[in-house]
């Protein structure tokens, strides 16, 4: 569409051509709408010299930028596959300029970027060698953790925001473009997971470690595309790999041939070593056997095995690589001479994201996006410092106090960036309204000159047909400029109707609702005019006299300002409910279910304490059994003087069943005969060399009951099998303080509450709702779990009547007593030892022992009679009565084994012992228990606050009218 304009005029049209004299080349500059007079002359000035002899001439255009240059037009821009939109020179301008805009922000996350990749260069050249100080460590880990943070963070928030205002095809393609940097960022999340405990690697080989050098090498080497510099050598080579796939699918096809004909010349020795030698020898000629190898294989295996290298050597050394090259070269020429074209079309790739990034844009914040440009360098550098300083006592406070978790080292930089990213993208884009964008360039330029030959219009370049096909071609696009102007006047006036339309029918709804006039009211009469009818009054008086009478009152209703009050204290109640209800949810994640619900493996969810049942259970064994007690402590307890003057009577009838048993059985008739007396002098016999028997028998239990049973194995598989047992555990010794974190995480919900509140009422915006509850969620589940196990030593302030320690330790005298009374009752008792040796495979050295020292009373009472009892009754027999009198005694022992677990469990006093020496512990073993159990997982719990606060205001937001 062509324009008049006249240089005395002060706003300039939507755009306008003009001639003037400039040197060869495209300038593009911005201009204010209210000082366009001297933007001109200036323009023209600079661009435009008055010796006509030194330049040429040359079109000058201004553009609205609002009209033409927005979200969805770059979307388009980076998603089209016609080259041929970005010849235009416009489009050239356009681009430029919002490269401009946008640059900051691109060279903040090329800089996080280059950062986090020289922290992973660092752990692998020089952390393993090098041992440096821990806040230091702790910083680095923090850029690579902020940088995971960063980029998942601003790909969920760009996906939610394209989701809104792209369409399904173009939001796809935007998800295809930045889904590499997103994989990247969950591989730096990851690894910062897995370095979380001593903020660098500890194993010597890490693949994490390798798999992020790896991706953040190549993203630099694909952001780097962006400048003029680097992208014009850069693209062609990335561009020319993408078109050559079959060329690629052939040699994987001849490669998987290759492979699979060696491999069926020796089956026994298919492996990934055997592959990567066959591949090695594909593509680089370098063989693998040796002359020795081949001289000892069959002839035919032989030949076939050489025949094989020579014929792939040939197909890939000589033909199927050279192919390759020549592809790739012609290929890269066609992207060589496109090349222009492709870097725009890159650059609006990168500039398309940006659009949708968070904007710092809210009531009482507008100088983030105007008046930040008047702040002096020296609030700059204080504003840097303040940062900088609060970023290093939170580095103090993570790795010297340890008050803090780690994770906040990584949260800050990641805000930080965003912050910036924010302010720079509201900046961006201010005072578009009032802007204009100005374009120069020579008036003979060919716009086709940008495109590939094979993409220009195939037509003969000289002679008259062609001065005419190029007059036709220039009066089609001045014909179809003034089509679309008239399509843009009709669309205009479309639209003023439907206003009018809607505009009349409004007030025809509300002559509808008026009243019927009263009887008693006079109706107007008008004088008559010259013709005899009455006249009538104008339009908009008739129009005024209706708005006066529907007019609604100027001030709410009494029940909506109530109503408007009632929302605003809602909020603290909410936040309270809330409160109260995610650290509830968090604890009973720590507990439930007991077995895993969902579909395995990461679909799904299992109580923190029964998911890591065996490490838990595993600690505390090492904890408690292995330094508090041990097994030969509490055998050293059992004295056979007691423990016969104890047990007496139940070895006593067990001794009398033994002998009744073996008599019966060899002498019935003997013993049928023999009078009581004389029976109870054979059983006070029997009891009296039991007595002298079980003294060594004990005394060989103590020396190998190490080798006989495992303790701290016994007590940790039971926790493991019996998961329900290690929760019930864990919820009976925790219980006050869980009530206790759960009544401080209600008033700090009131309280963070009013906060929020406040923010509402004096930023009233959408997203503070959100964000608040991110904090508070995020805060609380931190708080909560920071009050149980810190400050580990106890700090008395206010004169010695307050102690500032967390509450599980504060409790450590009465926890050592609940905890050593389930010990002794529901793990460590007689019972379950005495059923866990008969199973395990120590029970065997028992019987041997025992038969042992049987063999040798049985003698003792045969006397010499030993030597002439078996000419007699032959040797096989005593063997079997020595046999069946531990056989019968094994037998009869568990009819009594009651009494026996009784008295173990008396002598042990293991609730007593336990109990003292756990009540002495340092605090920082005791908290050792737990604490580093649920360290690892507290993340989750944390996040699931955060993630459940966002929700929750967006809730909120949504029910607030906004």
């Amino acid at each position: 569409m062509e324009w008049t304009w006249n240089a005395s005029e002060t706003k300039p049209p939507a755009w306008q051509e003009q001639i003037g004299y400039v040197g060869v080349g495209l300038v593009v500059a911005q201009g204010g709408s209210y000082s366009f007079r001297a933007q001109a002359r200036l323009k023209l000035d600079q661009l435009a010299p008055p010796d006509p002899k030194k330049s040429q001439e040359v079109t000058v255009r201004v553009l609205l930028l609002p009209g033409v240059l927005n979200c969805e037009m770059v979307h388009c821009l980076a998603a089209t596959r016609d080259q041929r939109i970005f010849t235009k020179l416009v489009i050239h301008a356009l681009l430029k300029h919002l490269w401009q805009a946008f640059r900051p922000m691109f060279l903040i996350d090329l800089a996080h970027q280059i950062l986090a990749n020289a922290v992973i260069c660092y752990w692998i050249w020089g952390a393993g060698q090098v041992q440096a100080p821990k806040m230091l460590r702790c910083s680095l880990w923090g850029l690579l953790a902020s940088e995971g943070v960063s980029e998942c963070f601003t790909f969920v928030w760009t996906f939610v925001h394209g989701y809104k205002r792209l369409s399904p095809g173009l939001l796809y393609r935007w998800v295809k473009r930045a889904a590499a940097r997103a994989v990247v960022g969950a591989f730096a999340l990851s690894l910062a997971v897995e370095t979380a405990a001593e903020f660098q690697p500890v194993e010597n080989g890490s693949i994490l470690l390798s798999i992020n050098s790896l991706l953040h090498w190549l993203l630099i080497l694909t952001e780097i595309r962006a400048f003029r510099a680097t992208g014009r050598r850069i693209l062609p080579i990335m561009k020319s790999v993408t078109p050559i796939a079959g060329m690629l699918l052939i040699m994987c096809s001849i490669t998987l041939a290759f492979l699979h004909a060696f491999w069926a010349m020796d089956r026994a020795d298919i492996n990934e070593i055997s592959m990567f030698n066959i591949v090695v020898l594909l593509f680089t000629g370098e063989q693998f056997l040796s002359g020795d190898d081949l001289a000892l294989m069959p002839d035919r295996q032989r030949i076939t095995i050489i025949l094989l290298s020579i014929g792939g050597v040939f197909i890939f050394l000589t033909c199927t690589i050279n192919v390759f090259i020549a592809v790739l070269c012609e290929c890269y020429d066609q992207e060589q001479e496109r090349m222009v074209c492709t870097f725009l079309k890159e650059r609006a790739r990168i500039c398309s994201g940006y659009f949708l990034r968070p904007k710092m844009k809210a009531t009482g914040f507008s100088f983030l996006s105007q008046e930040i440009r008047k702040l002096t360098w020296w609030r700059w550098i204080l504003l840097l410092v303040v940062v900088v300083v609060f970023y290093g006592v939170t580095l103090f406070l993570i790795s010297e106090a340890d008050i803090v978790t780690a994770w906040f080292g990584a949260v800050y930089p990641s805000l930080s960036v965003l912050c910036v990213q924010s302010i720079f993208r509201d900046c961006a884009t201010t005072n578009w309204k009032k802007s204009y964008l100005w374009l120069c360039h020579e008036k003979s330029i060919d716009e086709e000159t940008f495109l590939a030959p094979e993409q220009r219009d195939d037509e003969d370049h000289s002679g008259r047909l062609t001065q005419v096909k190029k007059f036709i071609r220039e009066r089609m696009k001045a014909t179809m400029q003034k089509v679309q102007y008239l399509q843009m006047s009709v669309n205009g006036v479309k639209k003023e109707m439907d206003c009018q339309k809607e505009l009349l029918q409004r007030i025809s709804t509300q002559v509808g609702c008026l009243p019927p006039p009263a009887e008693d009211i006079p109706i107007p009469i008008f004088p008559k005019d010259k013709n005899g009818k009455h006249s009538r009054l104008p339009g908009p008086v008739l129009f005024l006299a209706l708005d006066l009478a529907v007019a609604p009152p100027k001030s709410p209703p009494e029940w909506k300002r109530w109503l408007e009050k009632l929302k605003y204290a809602s909020i603290p109640v909410v936040s309270v409910c809330f409160t109260w209800w995610h650290v509830w949810l968090g604890i009973q994640m720590c507990w439930y279910p007991i077995e895993f619900w969902g579909r395995p493996p990461c679909l799904g969810w299992q109580g923190i304490v029964p998911r890591r049942a065996r490490i838990m259970a595993e600690r505390s064994c090492d904890l408690m059994i292995g330094n508090l007690v041990t097994v030969e402590e509490l055998v050293d307890r059992i004295h056979p003087e007691d423990f016969f003057g104890q047990l007496g009577p139940a070895l006593g009838t067990c001794s009398t069943a033994v002998l009744k048993r073996l008599a019966e059985k060899h002498c019935p008739q003997v013993w049928a005969q023999l009078p009581d007396s004389v029976r109870q002098e054979l059983n006070a016999k029997v009891m009296e060399q039991s007595v002298l028997m079980f003294r060594p028998v004990i005394e060989d239990l103590k020396q190998n009951v190490t080798k006989i049973f495992d303790i701290k194995q016994m007590a940790v598989e039971a926790l493991i099998e019996d998961k329900a047992l290690l929760v019930s555990m864990f919820q009976d010794i925790s219980q006050k303080e869980f009530t206790f974190v759960l009544r401080v995480a209600a008033v700090m919900g009131f309280i963070l509450g009013l906060v929020q509140m406040g923010v509402w009422r004096y930023i009233h915006v959408w997203w503070s709702l959100p964000v608040t509850g991110l904090v508070i969620g995020y805060f609380t589940n931190w708080l909560a779990i920071t009050m149980i196990f810190r400050p580990v030593q106890p700090h008395i302030v206010c004169c010695g009547y307050v102690n500032c320690q967390g509450v599980f330790l504060k409790r450590q005298q009465e926890v050592s007593r609940e905890l050593a009374t389930m010990i002794s009752t529901k793990l460590i008792h007689a019972e379950r030892i005495l059923s866990y040796v008969v199973k395990s495979e120590g029970f065997q050295q028992v019987l041997d022992i025992y038969q042992t020292h049987m063999d040798h009373a049985v003698d003792q009472v045969l006397g010499r009679t030993s030597r002439v009892l078996p000419a007699f009754v032959g040797r096989d027999a005593v063997r079997g009565i020595k046999e069946e009198v531990a056989q019968f005694t094994l037998e009869e022992l568990p009819a009594h084994s009651s009494d026996i677990a009784r008295y173990m469990d008396r002598t042990f006093g293991l609730a007593e012992l336990v109990g003292e020496r756990l009540a002495n512990l340092p605090p920082e073993q005791f908290e050792g228990m737990l604490r580093p159990v649920f360290k690892e997982d507290e993340w989750m719990v944390l996040l699931l606050g955060g993630v459940l606060g966002i929700l929750v205001g967006l809730v909120q937001a949504l029910l607030l009218g906004r």
